[in-house]
């Protein structure tokens, strides 16, 4: 191997290793230094993977890759704390081992202190993104369309209330016998949905984000092996990251649009990940426990059984979305329904339920409500109708992949006047 070739391999195994061991390392060094010590604790993490960068191409790989970085971040800190003269008491040697049981208690405790009620959902998402996943502030301002100012106040306000509360925590131990009966936990789960979510939604240019859906699901993975974590509402919550993860190599065409579940390639979608799902929605039906993840991981069921999509079960997942806008009524559960009884029933009837529908007036002005108003004209018997409700959500949609879905619907309806 060409000493370009070992140091373009050496730099893929930082990556790798930056990944996965960068939430450990910030979690594990906040309970050791504190809280109040974050952001000196995020620039040692820092620095190991920068001095990794250029050590491991000339030296190699270090047999524990892990304790390797942990000790070198130690040394940092524990230097700039010297200068500081706030040195801490604590040998490198202390943090040798890079895969204990506290190690991972160490990322719960952050995960759950990044899961503040008391912070909006954004901020619980971008400082989930920082420390826990380890995205620099220009990646999570590209990801979440924020500025990169926006991004760091956002993360200053966060890192102020998690020095405040981190002391208060109680141990990842703490369980209860419900998600319901631990809101904390609830919070958590939302903030992986929405992280998952974030990366399975197609950017403006740049279409979807897998990495994010990873981080989502290895997360997740984390605290289901938890005793706080391992309930039906995690495990429904996962089944419903891998089944959805199986569809996305097929949701953006080479062109960039969006590609809707009829034209679909279904030979294409990933058979792991829809084991996994199944896997995981057996251990999620292990009580009667019933939550908003188990009734989104049932609809996509219906959808990976379906042999076409003409042959889906419309009315089961009709049913299902029935179940879910009673469990937590949403605007976005309701016009899924109305959608799916357009598979099921008619177009004419789905949109005479469209229109008793109290919806807010906000999402009435959304480009998905006019999308999906659009489509069910152009399906109707009055077309004609589709061009200006198609046009609005062209318009309006976020994405380029959408945007261009929608002008081949609008190219649609005139090639068909």
């Amino acid at each position: 191997m060409s000493a370009g070739e070992q140091s373009d391999s050496a730099s893929t195994l930082v990556e790798h290793y930056f990944r996965h061991e960068y939430g450990r390392l910030v979690s594990t060094l906040t309970r050791r230094f504190g809280a109040a010590r974050l952001e000196a604790i995020e620039d040692a993490v820092q620095s190991a993977f920068e001095r990794a960068l250029t050590a491991w191409p000339r030296q190699g790989r270090p047999d524990r890759p892990g304790a390797w970085l942990t000790r070198v971040a130690v040394n940092r800190l524990v230097d700039r704390l010297r200068k500081a003269r706030h040195a801490d008491r604590l040998e490198a040697n202390d943090l040798d081992e890079p895969a204990t049981p506290g190690a991972t208690e160490d990322m719960l405790v952050m995960l759950f202190a990044c899961a503040d009620e008391r912070l909006a959902p954004r901020a619980r998402l971008i400082l989930c993104l920082k420390l826990l996943c380890g995205f620099s502030t220009r990646e999570i301002a590209a990801r979440l369309f924020m500025t990169s100012a926006n991004v760091q106040k956002t993360l200053e306000r966060g890192r102020h209330r998690l020095q405040l509360t981190w002391h208060k925590l109680p141990p990842p131990a703490t369980a209860t016998a419900d998600p319901h009966d631990d809101p904390r936990l609830a919070t958590v789960l939302q903030v992986l949905y929405l992280l998952f979510t974030e990366g399975a939604s197609p950017a403006d240019t740049i279409g979807l984000r897998p990495e994010l859906c990873d981080e989502a699901i290895r997360l997740a993975r984390i605290l289901v092996d938890h005793p706080r974590g391992d309930r039906p509402a995690t495990w429904a919550l996962l089944a419903l990251m891998h089944l959805h993860s199986a569809r996305l190599p097929t949701q953006i065409d080479r062109e960039g649009r969006l590609v809707p579940l009829p034209e679909q390639d279904r030979t294409r979608w990933d058979r792991r990940q829809i084991a996994a799902g199944f896997e995981c929605l057996h251990r999620a039906t292990r009580s009667a426990s019933y939550s908003r993840y188990h009734g989104e991981a049932a609809i996509q069921v219906e959808h990976i059984i379906a042999p076409s999509f003409a042959e889906t079960r419309w009315h089961e997942i009709v049913a299902l979305y029935e179940a879910l806008e009673v469990l937590q009524p949403s605007p976005v559960y309701a016009l899924n329904r109305i959608v799916a009884l357009a598979e099921a029933e008619s177009p004419e009837l789905a949109l005479e339920r469209l229109g008793e529908l109290a919806l807010p007036s906000w999402f009435r002005n959304h480009y998905v409500y006019f999308g999906a108003l659009g489509e069910l004209h152009r399906r109707t018997s009055h077309p004609e109708r589709a061009p200006a409700y198609l046009r609005k959500a062209e318009e309006n949609a976020p994405s380029r992949a959408e945007r261009l879905l929608f002008r081949r619907r609008l190219e649609a309806c005139a090639g068909s006047t």
